[in-house]
């Protein structure tokens, strides 16, 4: 038996277990496959960087299972615990975190969009079977440890085979910030100012700081293995969140 947390809460405080394992759905690569006429084999047509569909994550659930697991929980009747669940799983306006017992070390984001079928067992208890749509990441857990660095030249190793889109919090007033080919030109920023590569937004505590930053690029990112990070001015240091994933 297994729990999973959607949206910040927990099934066992549902009074719902999770009665067997989901299975493992690796995303499919997305990409366009042509044929040519005259031509032998199809033409694979995709982007330099790989992207991922979405996938599902299916769990059957035992609504209330109370006597089993949690004797010493508040017991609901029928029509209450199912309301509970279905105000549980719409909950999210978009996605939203989803964690479970299963794989303690990744969460996904993912949202409910589908009815929900409930088996009325004695009007004590139900089945059910919801299925999540996730986005194609994995997230490492302990991609979201913040890594503090300083100096001129920085080495960061990406653990995975997948790129990283970082969360970076720069502190100082002026210089720039090279990760990769992208170099980050910063212009009197006031202590520090957060570039947030997987949101594409450039913010102090929410405020939009984009005018303080001028971007040679893209976002940056970190390729998998090795990476190196330059610093020029007056940047005091870098708190880095990784954002390590896996398909």
């Amino acid at each position: 038996m297994g729990l999973i947390i959607f949206n910040g809460v927990s099934s066992k405080d549902l009074n719902v277990v999770v009665e067997h394992p989901p299975k493992y759905i690796a995303p499919e690569v997305e990409y366009e496959v042509v044929h040519v006429p005259g031509r032998n084999g199809d033409v694979i047509i995709r982007d330099k960087r790989k992207t991922y569909n979405n996938v599902p994550r299916e769990y059957e659930l035992a609504v209330d299972a109370t006597d089993y697991y949690f004797p010493n929980s508040v017991k609901y009747d029928y029509t209450e615990k199912v309301k509970r669940v279905i105000q549980w799983l719409n909950s999210a306006n978009g996605y939203a975190r989803l964690e479970d017992t299963y794989e303690p070390d990744v969460y996904r984001m993912a949202y409910y969009q589908e009815e929900l079928s409930v088996e009325n067992l004695f009007m004590q208890a139900g089945r059910a079977t919801v299925s999540f749509t996730c986005m194609p990441q994995r997230f490492y857990k302990s991609g979201e440890i913040p890594v503090e660095v300083s100096g001129k030249t920085i080495p960061f190793y990406n653990p995975t085979t997948e790129v990283a889109l970082p969360v970076m919090k720069v502190y100082g007033s002026s210089g720039t910030v090279k990760v990769g080919e992208n170099i980050l030109t910063f212009d009197s920023i006031d202590s520090y100012v957060t570039i947030d590569s997987l949101n594409s937004k450039v913010h102090k505590d929410g405020v939009n700081y984009g005018d303080k930053v001028v971007f040679s690029a893209d976002f940056p990112e970190f390729e998998a293995g090795e990476n190196y990070i330059y610093t020029t001015g007056s940047i005091d240091k870098i708190v880095i969140t990784p954002n390590w994933w896996t398909p």
